[in-house]
């Protein structure tokens, strides 16, 4: 949790309800807003001639856009809820007062930008460098490591096959063959459809 409910209550955020595949904000939009997920999730994009490339997924507790609202930039991607979301919305405002004031929070805030600008580092070379079986398995692993989960049991990756060809810039149909191969190599486990790592 990046600002704690309780702190974000007492600053007068709002909480919003949005329905499955509902934007909260829109790229290009201003960003006016501090918004940090109560439940649900919400699927970060760029969507461009009919294709969609997807930037991240935010899960309860994650914050979404402040980046936009501490650089007075409009956001660069929309952002969609994927089953029915709730959200605190903080005006800038008071999110500045926060800042300001709490340095537990300002810090929060700093290790999770700083968190998800090397995943973006890493992301940007996987794309751009690596075959496809290694971003594959190179994102999985990545993705594994972002979410902090330490054990050495078969982690359960979250996403569709579809879902991983829009985060990784590749066709669906690359991604099922490649995850078979990866499968038959032993690099990951899938039961019931669903991947392991």
């Amino acid at each position: 949790m990046v600002i704690d409910v309780k702190l974000l209550l007492s600053y007068e955020s709002e909480e919003l309800t949005i329905a499955a595949d509902e934007i909260v904000f829109n790229e290009g939009s201003q960003s006016d807003h501090y918004y940090q997920i109560k439940s649900g999730s919400v699927k970060l994009v760029n969507s461009f001639s009919g294709a969609e490339f997807t930037h991240a997924y935010a899960y309860k507790g994650e914050s979404l856009g402040e980046e936009f609202l501490l650089s007075n930039h409009p956001f660069s991607y929309t952002a969609i809820a994927r089953k029915n979301t709730v959200v605190f919305r903080l005006s800038r405002n008071k999110f500045l007062q926060i800042i300001h004031k709490y340095p537990d929070a300002q810090f929060n805030l700093l290790q999770i930008m700083a968190a998800r600008m090397r995943y973006k580092n890493i992301m940007m070379y996987v794309i751009a460098t690596l075959a496809p079986s290694q971003k594959i398995l190179a994102f999985l692993k990545l993705y594994k490591e972002f979410k902090y989960y330490p054990g050495s049991l078969p982690y359960e990756i979250p996403f569709t096959r579809q879902e991983i060809a829009n985060m990784i810039g590749i066709r669906v149909e690359t991604v099922i063959r490649n995850i078979k191969g990866l499968e038959k190599n032993g690099e990951l486990k899938i039961i019931k459809r669903k991947i392991f790592l």
